[in-house]
């Protein structure tokens, strides 16, 4: 009797240890995915692509827990290849080494432990490497955010699909500064187009931007580019609108029909174009100033769900009515008659 009584304490107390472990989540699992897995004793630093975007993601081997997951930056250098997260609580600086063999993880300013490094798919994995620089004779302040991307423009009623993306916080260095842009062999279509574009933000105000096209990797492109940016105050309104696609956020203060894509693009000839969510349409525009006249508005009739047809009524008829557009930070407005709010777009590369 009493070992059953000893046997169903023991069980009671393990029941009770289990119940007390907390349930954390898992790491990363490797995957082809992967560009590096730094793998440290107690840390596991895993870079990753995730729409377009480098990522960084520490995981705690003694607590099981993912503890910060962040935009990385990557820095070359003879030795090898070091990545920083610029996000985060903790700074974070995991070095690979160029053999391959070894890495290290450093949190703050010190340096945590040496591991092991595990690389997946790296065959395939080829970087975009170049320049970018402005003509104007200033400094980029303190943490001035670069961003550069690598773009495929292949479809005309898509928005560019974004393989890769640096992201760069400027410590006061000088002008050009370069960029490397890591993407996957596997991704690319021969017979597609893809260019480079680039911007550098100055306290989330737009500054500086690319006005042309950079075209990399196929139809004989290179895969070094060296890249010009404009100050965007000498770009005029019209420049604007023509750098790419605009998608509407919002139609006049009714907002827009979740996973609908209304696009406007304003070409150099005074034609409009776009998909209003179903259909096409096409049309022309006059600019004087900030004053705005569309005229012409035609588009395609392809039977449409009932609310998304009546979006897109809305959405024509707004053009149509539309007097005046401007660009205020990351949007793009156009006021028409009618509407209390103006047509707010964001834009697409």
């Amino acid at each position: 009797m009493q070992k059953n009584m000893f046997k169903n304490t023991y069980k009671s107390l393990l029941y009770l240890c289990l119940l007390s472990i907390p349930l954390t989540a898992k790491p990363a699992l490797a995957d082809k995915n992967n560009i590096s897995i730094c793998q440290g004793n107690s840390q596991q630093i895993t870079i990753y692509p995730q729409a377009g975007i480098m990522m960084l993601q520490a995981y705690d081997k003694t607590r099981d827990v993912n503890w910060l997951t962040s935009p990385a930056s990557l820095k070359l250098n003879r030795e090898g290849i070091s990545y920083f997260n610029l996000k985060g609580e903790e700074k974070i600086n995991v070095f690979f080494s160029k053999d391959r063999q070894s890495c290290s993880i450093a949190i703050g300013n010190f340096l945590r432990e040496m591991g092991s490094q595990v690389i997946s798919n790296t065959n395939n994995i080829s970087v975009v490497r170049g320049k970018l620089s402005y003509r104007q004779r200033i400094a980029l302040p303190v943490n001035s955010q670069v961003i550069i991307k690598l773009l495929d423009v292949s479809l005309q009623d898509s928005a560019a699909k974004v393989l890769a993306q640096q992201i760069i916080l400027t410590k006061g260095e000088n002008i050009p500064i370069p960029f490397q842009l890591r993407f996957n062999r596997l991704d690319i279509i021969p017979n597609h187009s893809y260019i480079v574009r680039a911007e550098i933000r100055i306290e989330d105000r737009l500054a500086f931007t690319t006005t042309r096209n950079y075209p990399v990797i196929t139809n004989g492109a290179p895969e070094t580019v060296d890249i010009l940016l404009d100050p965007v105050e000498t770009l005029g309104l019209e420049q604007q609108l023509q750098q790419g696609q605009w998608l509407l956020e919002d139609l006049g203060g009714r907002g827009v029909i979740d996973n609908l894509q209304t696009k406007l693009k304003f070409d150099s000839q005074g034609r409009i174009s776009g998909l209003a969510g179903c259909n096409r349409y096409f049309g022309q525009y006059k600019l004087k100033g900030e004053n705005l006249k569309m005229s012409n508005i035609a588009s395609t009739r392809k039977a449409c769900f009932e609310a998304v047809a009546n979006q897109e009524s809305l959405f024509l008829n707004a053009l149509e009515r539309a007097y005046q557009i401007r660009i205020d930070g990351p949007y793009l407005l156009i006021y028409s008659k009618g509407l209390k709010q103006p047509l707010k777009f964001t834009l697409l590369y």
